[in-house]
């Protein structure tokens, strides 16, 4: 069985179930609310491409993309959008 990990609570991934990478993170088989769900995990290393990357995520709509849910940061602080 393959290792889940646990971000604040609701939100499970599995690290070696990677669905894909990108410049920003990469993207992982995982579940949220007991729902599947792909979840992304940014790499920080530049807030101000970050902080973009979230905002045109957060706007962006079509029935292919997946709509972003939830933000967290380091400190675990979430951020949900509607």
């Amino acid at each position: 069985m393959a290792a889940q990990k646990t971000l604040c609570g609701s939100i499970q991934y599995f690290p070696e179930k990677k669905l894909g990478k990108g410049a920003f993170g990469s993207v992982y088989e995982g579940s949220y609310k007991e729902k599947k769900a792909a979840v992304k995990i940014v790499s920080m290393s530049n807030v101000t491409k970050c902080e973009r990357e979230v905002d045109l995520q957060r706007a962006f709509k079509h029935e292919n993309v997946l709509k972003l849910l939830t933000v967290l940061d380091e400190g675990n602080a979430v951020t949900g959008f509607r």
